[in-house]
């Protein structure tokens, strides 16, 4: 995620900054890169496969600010007018503040870095780094102006108490005041604050009707379609992707109708993944036809109230009811896995394999699961290659009479070394949070010899 990359990058860079302006360089500088190399270390299992495997994903760059009066507003919006207000008091204040207030002009130099960052990724930028819209930028700077506002609140009160010569508890009560009123604002009819400036958004309830009958049609559903078959769930009653709640409810594999979250372009469907992260509306009805529904090895299609006329028109589907979900199955479906061309006798679907036994004339095995580097397949015991298809999947070559096809995911060499150096940060750290202890335990037992040298 380059985003978490670019606030951890702008974070550190602020924090050696303020420490080097306090000092020497030399110490927040080794500080720093022991800190990022235990932090790398850590993280070595997944660093290592997202350069491993960087090839195999792609991205859509949906959202963008236009201007940079349209940041400003969307930083507003983040927080709030009255908390992006006191933010602004806040920066004013770490400038001012004595050099002892390390974090507070580290988070102030963060948060002016980190806007300069997204206005220049808003420019045009973004396309220099994969998998980044400026627009994503956004949680980070909400952290670091929600602390700037409470520096300003707290700067703003003291200063205000000493102008008129209050008393000293008077700071603090002015705090809880301002505190106890916003808190009113935001929580009190619009009246009070227009909706889009409280920086407070509603938060959608999976606890409605519309939910409650989608998984009940879920659970009809993983009885009607035959084991080895997946699910396609088409639209939803809510927003917010309700489609893919889907496994939540049910250990099934599922397609949908919205592919923000799929992983590769092979996938032959109504729609660009180039372009777009769902399936074209007006096109829903290709997902329906015999061809589609045999290559994903589809047995049930759940299909919201909108789409179901497309559905009924399906000659490959038969309504088993309608609503606000119905349900539909397939006419006879095709499995997961073929054996050249035959249904197996028995189908095994674990979390991180799959067994087919039956028997074949001799070709390939087809497995409609996505392919990837970490797969390995034995037909019979014997280790076979996995050849990656047009459209995404697994083929593997099967003799023919009785065959035995088991794919494994597999941990291979590098993802076992990466997991050696997660331990060896995990070590470090403890190195590192250990030796501060110990030094200062030496410094003291120093400190008491010179005191019992001095005595005697």
């Amino acid at each position: 995620n380059p985003r978490s990359a670019i606030g951890l990058i702008v974070c550190v860079g602020a924090a050696w900054a303020v420490a080097g302006w306090r000092g020497t360089w030399r110490r927040p500088t080794w500080r720093l890169l022991a800190i990022a190399a235990v932090a790398a270390l850590l993280a070595a299992p997944e660093l290592t496969s997202l350069v491993r495997f960087r090839e195999l994903y792609y991205f859509v760059r949906y959202t963008s600010y236009g201007s940079v009066p349209d940041y400003v507003a969307a930083s507003i919006d983040a927080v709030s007018a009255p908390a992006f207000a006191l933010a602004i008091a806040g920066l004013v204040a770490a400038c001012v503040l004595p050099r002892r207030y390390v974090i507070t002009r580290t988070v102030a130099v963060a948060l002016l870095a980190y806007a300069a960052v997204t206005v220049f990724f808003s420019s045009g930028a973004d396309t220099w780094i994969q998998q980044l819209e400026a627009t994503r930028l956004m949680p980070v700077q909400r952290l670091l102006t929600i602390y700037a506002a409470a520096v300003g609140l707290a700067a703003a009160s003291t200063v205000a108490a000493a102008r008129w010569r209050m008393p000293s508890w008077a700071a603090t009560t002015t705090q809880a005041v301002v505190v106890g009123a916003m808190l009113v604002i935001f929580l009190g009819p619009e009246r009070l604050m227009p909706f889009w400036s409280r920086g407070l958004y509603p938060v959608q309830r999976s606890g409605v009707a519309e939910m409650a009958t989608f998984q009940q049609v879920l659970t009809v559903a993983g009885e009607q379609a035959p084991p080895g078959t997946a699910i396609f769930v088409a639209g939803s009653a809510i927003a917010g992707h309700q489609q893919l709640w889907a496994p939540v409810r049910l250990d099934r594999l599922f397609f949908y109708d919205e592919w923000m979250w799929y992983w590769h372009t092979q996938h032959p469907g109504p729609y660009d993944p180039e372009r777009a992260s769902k399936f074209d509306p007006d096109r829903i009805g290709e997902a329906w036809d015999r061809a589609y529904l045999d290559r994903n090895a589809i047995g049930a299609v759940v299909v919201a109230r909108a789409m179901q006329p497309r559905a009924d028109q399906a000659p490959a589907l038969r309504r088993v009811f309608g609503g606000t979900f119905g349900l539909y199955t397939v006419i006879d479906p095709v499995g997961l896995i073929t054996l050249a061309g035959r249904a197996p006798a028995r189908i095994e679907i674990a979390n991180a394999s799959l067994t087919a036994e039956g028997t074949s004339a001799g070709g390939d095995a087809v497995v409609r699961r996505n392919w990837f580097p970490r797969w390995r397949a034995t037909v019979n015991g014997a280790a076979v290659p996995i050849v990656h298809t047009d459209d995404g999947y697994m083929r593997v070559r099967i003799p023919p009479g009785a065959a035995r096809l088991d794919l494994v995911y597999v941990l291979d060499r590098v993802d076992v070394a990466a997991r050696v150096l997660g331990l060896v940060g995990v070590a470090m750290l403890a190195v590192l949070a250990w030796a501060p202890r110990q030094r200062r335990a030496i410094a003291e037992l120093r400190h008491d010899r010179v005191h019992t040298t001095a005595a005697k």
